[in-house]
């Protein structure tokens, strides 16, 4: 709006265009009629005088001068109309340039003769955000341009009409979209913009949701580490029932633990990206060695089978950061499988879209996933087993996702809800360099 009232009443003046009062007074008929009068008096006395020769010739000269003048204000209003009009013509070419560039959709709607108010203009955004042609629309009234409007929105959330001001509205999907209306108006025009704020939306609900979780999930075991420790405050328990609760507040120390360290994880990978890690050449099956060490706890060596091949798999990534994802995922296979039932490890060398991976796979035979459950896995804070009698957060498959991402690969899923899980690590392979011993081992137990 403020662009359009500034050219409508700042517009510079046309170099040579005559001001509109001397316009007028140069142009009058008055003027014109006096001069004619004059020239016909001056006629109709000449031969009645004795005048000189130079007298006789006035009233063609002043005839001509009349008529000199008359061309040159011909002249000079037509010059004047044309420039206006470049002018005009600049000044909606100039209009739409700066509309295109703008990311909101923008109405435009002016008063015509009747004082009723008729869209004039909208812009390329509007057109993209609304999936509507502007010829559909220029010429409407407002009401009727706020009916064809309102038949984009989702019935759930139908669309505010246009005169009450600013508004949230929903765009019915695919894809659900989120606008933010706003508008401005003075005596002859309405203009109103739509911002889409879809992807502002989608963050702050996701951030709720991540807090409203992650509180409920720390919250679990927290609970527990502040009951039992009161009790054993108590004198009057005995020493087996202190050490049965010093048990309890250890593994659920331990569970509080290992969600803070997780959410830490993400939040890392959130801010910096892989901007923490530090790549450098390695064999995957060093890293799946060091992996299933660290996966291992007493009773599971039974569990744990794997099947590293003989030939070295070189990837160029974070040794410590992939050793990661294969314990999350060993983890997780151990976890939802019940003993002893096996959780393999196997890698091998894939070609795929022109190129060579390392490919590492994780299987169980546990309680598996429905086709629902295996699109939303690697979801944050989504768990295929909601009951809470298997400790967790949710977020070990995200923290892998994130990571392999990270290496520039993929992870893949299969699974058959009551047979098992199978999940495949993708990362490209690169070519054959040693590296350092020492170094290697150091980046796979820090």
């Amino acid at each position: 709006m403020e662009v359009i009232e500034h050219h409508r009443h700042h517009g510079k003046r046309v170099v040579g265009a005559p001001p509109d009062a001397l316009a007028r007074w140069l142009g009058s008929a008055r003027l014109t009629g006096a001069l004619a009068l004059g020239l016909l008096m001056m006629d109709w006395t000449a031969p009645m005088a004795d005048a000189s020769p130079w007298l006789t010739a006035l009233p063609a000269l002043a005839l001509a001068a009349l008529l000199w003048r008359q061309s040159v204000l011909r002249w000079r209003a037509e010059r004047y109309m044309l420039d206006r009009g470049d002018e005009a013509a600049a000044r909606t070419r100039w209009l739409d340039a700066v509309s295109g560039l703008s990311p909101d959709a923008v109405l435009v709607f002016e008063r015509d003769a009747e004082g009723q108010l008729r869209l004039v203009f909208t812009n390329p955004a509007f057109s993209a955000l609304f999936g509507l042609r502007p010829q559909e629309l220029l010429g409407l009234s407002e009401a009727a341009a706020d009916e064809w409007l309102s038949g984009l929105a989702s019935d759930e959330r139908p669309m505010p009409p246009l005169q009450g001001g600013d508004a949230t509205i929903e765009l019915a999907g695919p894809p659900l979209r989120t606008l933010q209306r706003t508008s401005r108006e003075d005596r002859a025009q309405r203009v109103y913009y739509f911002r889409d704020i879809t992807h502002e939306t989608a963050v702050e609900r996701l951030k709720s949701e991540f807090l409203t979780t992650a509180a409920h999930e720390l919250r679990t075991p927290l609970a527990s580490v502040y009951g039992f420790s009161e009790l054993l405050l108590s004198t009057r328990l005995t020493d087996d029932r202190r050490r049965q609760i010093s048990e309890v507040v250890h593994r659920q120390a331990g569970v509080l633990k290992h969600l803070v360290d997780e959410l830490l994880d993400l939040a890392r990978l959130d801010a910096r990206g892989e901007a923490d890690f530090q790549p450098q050449d390695c064999d995957l099956r060093d890293v799946a060695r060091a992996a299933i060490e660290s996966a291992l706890s007493p009773g599971q060596d039974q569990r744990l089978q794997s099947a590293l091949g003989e030939q070295c798999l070189w990837v160029r990534g974070d040794p410590a950061r992939l050793c990661q994802v294969l314990v999350n995922l060993l983890a997780n296979g151990l976890k939802y499988s019940n003993a002893p039932a096996p959780v393999q490890l196997h890698l091998h060398l894939d070609h795929h879209d022109g190129r060579d991976w390392a490919v590492a796979t994780v299987s169980d035979q546990g309680i598996g996933m429905s086709a629902e459950q295996q699109a939303r896995a690697f979801e944050r804070f989504y768990r295929a087993d909601p009951s809470g009698h298997l400790l967790g957060a949710g977020l070990g498959l995200a923290i892998v996702q994130e990571i392999v991402q990270r290496h520039g690969g993929r992870v893949t899923l299969r699974s058959t809800l009551g047979v098992g899980s199978h999940f495949s690590v993708w990362l490209p392979l690169c070519a054959a360099v040693e590296p350092a011993p020492a170094r290697e081992a150091e980046a796979l137990t820090s």
